[in-house]
């Protein structure tokens, strides 16, 4: 059975996942208090759902302390949780069961019970509410065994040397093409230092954690959930001409360390969920959210 969980990850640019934003904007109307306090009563109904596990089933009872707890009559709590699943902050089909849950929910629950190695086990009705791959749903038995930490290392260091052995292979094969290769890159993960605009994106990464896109897909790097999150954005427009600009923005004694690389990947992230692909090119956006937050670019 799903257990409650002690803390989970929250994205720090959270106000800006457009999801989130445009609930914001429809229950406020422009009013700042109304805007926090919407915000507040989305975090509490996620706290509500994590206390529960990875999904919280929207009965009567729950319904009756959820209401209190958000300082809202029943019927002022339904539009509000109506309101989330427009947003697509919930998924639609499993609201319609009187089920809150979402992929980004599940994602991140999971991640939180392999990162404490503790094994979950799941009921046929719990694995009815599990949401594509944003969980264990693939694994054929019913227990979700905690994945070892020795194993876990194991399994880095044999991917660290898999890359490490295409980087040197597409290096003696003369890689240095450029932008035109990189224009139609999903990841970089096996291009060389220098190879690709924008490369250590994909080169630097925390091996113990994971980059979380904007519908809480995980991925390795954070240049892969950046690429995932303009592909879904712009509607699978190549990214590597946006790459060049930012690149070009890029000072010649950037350290490439993992702090200033997580950095810049939470600008070009927030950039991106502020887009609007109506208004032109995102670059000239990014370039402002990049020169506001740091005095300069980068």
């Amino acid at each position: 059975m799903a257990s409650s969980i002690d803390y989970v990850p929250v994205n720090i640019d959270m106000l800006d996942d457009p999801k989130v934003s445009a609930l914001l904007d429809d229950l406020s109307d422009g009013d700042a208090a109304a805007r926090f306090a919407a915000f507040g009563r989305l975090v509490t109904v996620l706290q509500h759902v994590y206390h529960n596990g990875f999904y919280l089933t929207y009965g009567r009872f729950e319904r009756r302390k959820l209401a209190k707890d958000l300082d809202l009559a029943p019927e002022e709590l339904d539009s509000f949780l109506g309101a989330c699943v427009e947003c697509e902050i919930f998924d639609a089909r499993l609201w319609g069961d009187g089920v809150l849950t979402s992929r980004g929910i599940q994602a991140r629950y999971f991640l939180v019970k392999r990162k404490g190695k503790a094994s979950v086990t799941l009921s046929d009705e719990e694995r009815r509410y599990l949401l594509d791959d944003s969980a264990p749903s693939r694994a054929d038995s019913r227990e979700v065994a905690p994945i070892r930490a020795d194993s876990r290392e194991v399994a880095l260091r044999e991917e660290k040397r898999r890359k490490e052995k295409g980087r040197e292979e597409d290096a003696h094969a003369g890689a240095a093409s450029g932008l035109s290769s990189s224009s139609s890159l999903r990841s970089l993960a096996d291009v060389p230092s220098g190879g690709a605009p924008l490369a250590c994106l994909a080169e630097v990464a925390d091996p113990s954690a994971s980059y979380f896109d904007d519908a809480g897909n995980e991925h390795d790097t954070p240049w892969d959930a950046l690429a995932a999150d303009f592909a879904a954005r712009t509607r699978g427009q190549p990214i590597g001409p946006f790459a060049a600009q930012v690149a070009a923005l890029c000072p010649g004694d950037c350290p490439r360390d993992l702090g200033h690389v997580e950095a810049c990947a939470r600008l070009l992230r927030r950039a991106v969920a502020r887009y609007d692909p109506t208004k032109g090119s995102l670059f000239p956006l990014a370039r402002k959210i990049i020169e506001d937050e740091r005095g300069d670019p980068r």
